[in-house]
C-alpha cells in the first residue's frame, strides 16, 4: 500500500497536464495560422514589388531607345540641341517617377524583409509550442501508464 501512494504521489496531476497540453496546442495552431497569414502577405507584397520592377524595366528601356534616337540623327547642331532641350522637358517627369518608384521599391523591400523576419520568428515560435505540445502529450502518457500500473498493483492488493 505504501509503494502504491509513492507511485501515486510521484505521478504529475494529469488534469493539469492535459490543461497545459490544450493550451500549448492551440498556441500553436494559432502561431502557425499567424505565420501563414504573415507568409500570404509577403507573397503578394512580392508579387507587387515584381510588377513595380517590371515597370522600371520599361521605363528603362524607353530612356535608351530615346538615346538611341538622339545617337542616331545626323541633323545640324542646332536641330541636335532643340532635339535635347525637348527630350530633356519629358525625362524630368519620368526621372521624378523614377525617383518616386525606386523610393517605393525601397520601402516595399524593406515591408518584405519585416514580413520574412516576422514569418521566420513565427516559424520558430510554433516549432517551440509544437515541442511543448509534444512533451506535454508525453507527459500525458506518462501518467497515465503510472495510473495503469497503481490500477494493478490496486488490483493485485485487492486480490
Amino acid at each position: 500500500m505504501n509503494e502504491i501512494q509513492a507511485i501515486a504521489a510521484r505521478l504529475p496531476n494529469v488534469d493539469l497536464v492535459l490543461s497545459q497540453t490544450k493550451q500549448d496546442i492551440a498556441r500553436a495552431r494559432r502561431l502557425q495560422a499567424e505565420a501563414e497569414e504573415a507568409r500570404s502577405r509577403a507573397h503578394a507584397v512580392e508579387g507587387q514589388v515584381e510588377d513595380v520592377v517590371g515597370n522600371l524595366r520599361q521605363g528603362t528601356v524607353a530612356l535608351q531607345e530615346a538615346q538611341d534616337t538622339m545617337q542616331g540623327t545626323s541633323r545640324s547642331l542646332r536641330l541636335i540641341q532643340d532635339r535635347v532641350a525637348e527630350v530633356q522637358q519629358v525625362l524630368r517627369p519620368a526621372e521624378k517617377l523614377v525617383t518616386s518608384m525606386t523610393k517605393q521599391l525601397g520601402d516595399f523591400w524593406t515591408r518584405m524583409e519585416e514580413l520574412r523576419h516576422q514569418a521566420r520568428q513565427q516559424g520558430a515560435e510554433a516549432v517551440q509550442a509544437q515541442q511543448l505540445a509534444e512533451g506535454a502529450s508525453e507527459q500525458a502518457l506518462s501518467a497515465q501508464e503510472g495510473f495503469e500500473r497503481i490500477k494493478q498493483k490496486y488490483a493485485e492488493l485487492k486480490d
